[in-house]
């Protein structure tokens, strides 16, 4: 989802590569990827890579693909998982889906905000009376395949918990481990990409990780944000999946719930 982290995770994970890689930034429907040119992250302009062209014959090391507020359950109901295969018609050695997710309060403080900067043209609004709903049960979406992906605990699938990989040297280390990679460029995730803007808050200038679990105290004012305590999912699965990592209580007090 927009304003997940996840250019910053991206552009951390390929900097763990060499060679030829492909990215392909905020992908449409699967066709759209046959004849498209690599877009750039900063870590693509390291003389040990090679960005390359999807349909250049050359080997590619890293062929990733990322999708931003797409309706997971229509992509894996409809089949749209299919046929990845076919997207380069070369040998693949392995297929590795990754979902991202972000604790809910510090997701809609940098999607608030990103609105205000004037980020989202044509994109669905928090701000939006008629389109709130919609960007918080795709939250709750994210969140219901997040739990099914760390729940299988395989190579194939890896559920990312944005806040732990922002703490955490460990967290980042077994994530590479299940990538079959060492994590040897762990500062590369301090690189705020240009991306959507890069942060909501602060553009591409890098704070310490703490900075990025209080966006929330920017919005505690605003109702749409506190109704989000209303919710009982949301709570729910905040507590369960990010207690380690917020002060939920903190958060309660602050908003006045």
């Amino acid at each position: 989802m927009k304003r997940h982290g996840n250019h910053g995770v991206i552009n951390w994970m390929i900097s763990q590569f060499s060679g030829s890689i492909v990215f392909r930034n905020n992908a449409g429907r699967f066709r759209d990827l046959v004849c498209t040119d690599c877009d750039r992250l900063e870590a693509l302009s390291s003389g040990d890579r090679n960005p390359v062209n999807l349909t250049d014959p050359g080997d590619k090391e890293l062929f990733l693909v990322s999708y931003e507020d797409k309706n997971l359950d229509k992509m894996y109901t409809q089949g749209a998982k299919l046929n990845k295969r076919d997207w380069i018609q070369h040998d693949i050695q392995r297929i590795t889906e990754i979902i991202l997710l972000r604790d809910p309060f510090n997701y809609f403080a940098s999607r608030l905000q990103g609105e205000m900067n004037g980020y989202f043209i044509g994109d669905l609004k928090f701000s939006h009376p008629d389109q709130k709903a919609k960007l918080v049960e795709m939250w709750k979406s994210y969140c219901e395949w997040f739990l099914r992906f760390e729940g299988q605990d395989c190579r194939e699938r890896i559920a990312i918990n944005y806040n732990r990989w922002l703490l955490s040297r460990n967290y980042r280390d077994s994530i590479c481990q299940k990538l079959g990679l060492e994590n040897k460029d762990d500062e590369s995730r301090k690189v705020i990409s240009h991306w959507g803007g890069g942060s909501s808050f602060s553009e591409t200038n890098h704070n310490d990780s703490s900075v990025y679990l209080n966006r929330w105290k920017r919005f505690a004012y605003h109702p749409d944000f506190r109704r989000l305590f209303l919710d009982d999912f949301v709570l729910a699965n905040t507590m369960r999946i990010f207690g380690d990592t917020l002060n939920l209580d903190e958060i309660r007090k602050a908003v006045g719930q």
